[in-house]
């Protein structure tokens, strides 16, 4: 009974809700700051021919903030009230796609190579069953390991998750099968971090934050004191918009190339065409089309959503609580049609 409640109190607090922390949380806390904390003032162009969508919409189905940017220019930007610019929210599986681009820099630099067979990861070898596995693998989603998202939450409890990811069952060959799954970004940055010579979080900083002057207010953190990979990175509307328009400026922000081009292009491919409803997945990202516009996708639980379209250099970013995911992502897609219709 003990370990059921225990069990139900994580999903709880993986799925959303910040009801126990499993795991520690370095956070933008008067107890506990990441040194390089600070909040950046940014400043986009405003569009002369703004658009008109309805707030009432966004307010009653609770979302935190809205900004749709086309041509680097802001075509439309709404806050909930108390809520503003230099407002931090969970961005959950948003978290995945920042990962991805990291991935892409660090295979750019000869760090990762993405075909490369993974033996082990933090002292634990990859089991025969698993073979072969590689990063590549972890980043399409398709590990043939025995995961139910938000359901299989044991290896939470544990304190080597690394080690408990690898023991789970495997049900088809590494590469036949898409399944969703955050222990799969977690074991692909524990990885990672054994190629490196600095901790990730340093490496994510380096290569990828403060070339856009994004400075991550929080992350959590596993028993392993590794990033919780995948998910929990906490930053605001305009940090997910300067990142968003890397996709859309081949990998350059301000004339310096932080992506490689080549990387982005990629991301826009979809490896698993029907992964999930009306998205494809590939590479850490989703795919869609929403009415004849094909659009690269990060999703987090609750409405926190980037939706980036290369042919309009148009750009959709959202935040929201951490609840009524599915009723704000069938929404967004409405919210979209209708910024289309005005561009």
């Amino acid at each position: 009974m003990i370990r059921t409640l225990l069990l139900l109190v994580i999903f709880i607090n993986l799925a959303g809700c910040s009801v126990l922390d499993v795991a520690r949380y370095e956070f933008t806390t008067s107890k506990t700051k990441f040194s390089n904390y600070q909040l950046v003032e940014r400043s986009w162009k405003r569009a002369g021919d703004p658009i008109h969508l309805n707030n009432g919409d966004l307010r009653d189905l609770g979302f935190y903030s809205a900004l749709v940017l086309k041509n680097d220019a802001v075509l439309f930007e709404w806050y909930k009230s108390g809520r503003g610019p230099d407002s931090t929210s969970n961005v959950k599986s948003v978290s995945k796609s920042i990962f991805s681009a990291v991935v892409g820099i660090a295979e750019h630099q000869g760090i990762v190579s993405l075909d490369k067979e993974i033996l082990s990861v933090n002292g634990c070898e990859v089991p025969k069953a698993m073979s072969r596995l590689t990063a590549l693998n972890l980043l399409n989603m398709d590990a043939g390991l025995r995961y139910i998202e938000n359901q299989s939450m044991d290896i939470y409890i544990k304190k080597d998750w690394s080690c408990e990811i690898l023991n789970l069952p495997v049900e088809v060959a590494n590469g036949q099968r898409f399944n969703y799954a955050t222990p799969q970004s977690y074991l692909l940055g524990a990885y990672m971090q054994q190629q490196l010579n600095t901790p990730l979080k340093q490496y994510f900083d380096e290569v990828l934050f403060t070339p856009l002057d994004i400075y991550l207010k929080g992350w959590r953190y596993s028993p392993e004191s590794l990033p919780f990979n995948g998910t929990d990175m906490v930053l605001t509307t305009h940090d997910l918009l300067a990142f968003a328009q890397l996709y859309i400026n081949q990998g350059k922000y301000k004339g310096t190339q932080v992506i490689p081009g080549d990387w982005i292009n990629q991301s826009f491919e979809t490896v698993w065409p029907e992964a999930q409803g009306q998205y494809g997945y590939g590479l850490h990202w989703w795919q869609t089309t929403i009415s004849n516009h094909k659009f690269l996708v990060a999703m987090g639980y609750g409405g926190q959503s980037i939706f980036i379209n290369r042919e309009n250099r148009l750009i959709v970013v959202t935040t929201a609580p951490l609840n009524r995911h599915d009723e704000r992502m069938v929404y967004l897609r409405d919210f979209i049609a209708q910024v289309l219709e005005q561009i």
